[in-house]
């Protein structure tokens, strides 16, 4: 059995930082393991994941940073393939979605150069402004 089919977990399927954060949380109830716990295990392992900062981390909808969702995911005892998954799906909400995609069509393209070029030309005419004055 694979480790998303033991946890029943698959962080693939959150569309927003508040879903990953509570698929963390749900791994972590899985577990059984308190923060104290984890703090404890941490330690064992060579991390330094104070039980408060993996309480702070799980109870707001926010993105935990890199480091502390992989030592937090290493320390439930995911193996390193799920880490690097769970990280990767992190990193691609964290970057947002791109400004401009390859496959955009021709009208999307024309609007995000149309906001580029306002973004610029009024960049520039303010700073032309302000050396008048």
């Amino acid at each position: 059995m694979n480790p998303v089919e033991a946890t029943g977990i698959n962080p693939g399927d959150a569309h927003n930082s508040s879903e990953f954060v509570a698929r963390l949380r749900r791994l972590k109830t899985r577990t059984g393991l308190s923060f104290r716990d984890i703090e404890r295990r941490a330690r064992q392992q060579g991390y330094s994941l104070p039980m408060s900062t993996v309480a702070g981390a799980l109870n707001r909808d926010t993105l935990p940073h890199a480091e502390l969702t992989g030592m937090l995911l290493r320390t439930l005892g995911l193996p390193e393939d799920e880490v690097a998954r769970w990280l990767e799906v992190r990193r691609s909400m964290a970057e947002g979605p791109r400004p401009w995609r390859a496959e955009a069509g021709p009208w999307e393209r024309r609007v995000f150069c149309r906001r580029l070029s306002f973004l610029s030309s009024g960049a520039t005419r303010r700073s032309t402004s302000q050396a008048g004055s």
